[in-house]
């Protein structure tokens, strides 16, 4: 059951890493420095576009779907 959802928990945790990684990217980087911006455009990109997707990702899981688990692999 549970390498059944290997893939979304792979994605949703490293996205959850990511999101990490540009939160302190954007923090720490001094505003005098000339990569500050770019590091807060792409923060902001991540925060709003790719990090919803870590719910998408988990709502299956969570809900402890079976569809792939009971999946008659002769009907492929």
């Amino acid at each position: 059951q549970a390498a059944v959802h290997g893939t979304p928990y792979l994605q949703a945790f490293g996205h959850l890493g990511l999101a990490c990684v540009w939160l302190d990217l954007a923090l720490r980087t001094p505003p005098a420095h000339p990569l500050q911006a770019g590091h807060r455009a792409a923060c902001a990109y991540f925060m709003a576009y790719e990090l919803p997707l870590v719910a998408a990702w988990l709502d299956p899981v969570l809900a402890r779907c079976r569809v792939l688990a009971d999946l008659d692999t002769e009907v492929l």
